[in-house]
């Protein structure tokens, strides 16, 4: 059993001991070179929000495919840690397509991503970034530990750990706007060794904006390195 630390503690202890809960021994953790997610999302009114599919190469290869609610357009979003791409196209009517070249500093924050999702808590990289506490909270009735994730490219993200058990209640980043984009874990599924989220509440600024279930989560899928490569040249 996990056991919880007396007060004041720090950021590496913390992250320790949620690595240690998230996974049943460490070797599943080293394993992973890769993740797919397929994710369906509802709005707070349950009415079909999005589709996305987020595939996971390691050490920087990351490809976001997202359709609307009644698939209409779909969205590519990849990068492979050099260069990124988008490609937007229209699955009905005129069918238009449009591919762009990400600039350079969101293909950094794409990267950073991709590193921090499959690093499992740790911290980032000597000379990448770093991570602090920033003392407990509360969140749907549970006592938690944050912990600030800063990447040099920008990209920051705030995790929340239960107190008693270390397990991810949920976590923070900022949207666009400047809104805080909290993911409430309310499910979690076991799958080869790892707990993965199986279903988040999603709040903007306290409110729910909708719930996301991960239909499909699997580890070290097949991927081709052409998938990230920019589709026109």
């Amino acid at each position: 059993m996990v056991q919880s630390y007396a007060a004041n503690p720090t950021a590496e202890e913390i992250i320790e001991k949620a690595r240690a809960a998230v996974a049943k021994e460490a070797k599943f953790l080293e394993r992973v070179k890769g993740l797919h997610f397929e994710i369906k999302f509802i709005d707070a009114e349950n009415k079909p929000l999005s589709f996305s599919i987020i595939q996971l190469i390691g050490p920087k290869s990351r490809r976001e495919i997202s359709y609307n609610g009644n698939y209409t357009v779909e969205v590519v979003t990849a990068c492979n840690g050099l260069e990124g791409w988008r490609s937007t196209r229209e699955l009905t009517g005129q069918k238009r397509t449009q591919n762009q070249i990400i600039p350079f500093d969101q293909v950094a924050v794409l990267t950073d991503m991709t590193i921090n999702d499959l690093a499992f808590y740790s911290a980032p990289a000597k000379g990448t970034g770093t991570v602090s506490y920033i003392g407990t909270d509360e969140i749907n009735g549970k006592k938690v530990h944050s912990i600030e994730y800063k990447f040099n490219s920008g990209f920051k993200i705030i995790r929340h750990f239960g107190v008693n058990n270390f397990e991810l209640v949920a976590y923070d980043q900022k949207n666009p706007k400047g809104e805080v984009y909290r993911q409430q874990v309310e499910e979690t599924s076991w799958i080869e060794g790892i707990c993965f989220v199986k279903r988040e509440t999603i709040l903007v600024n306290g409110k729910k904006y909708a719930e996301a279930t991960y239909e499909k989560t699997s580890v070290n899928p097949e991927v081709s390195p052409n998938s990230f490569a920019f589709p026109i040249r």
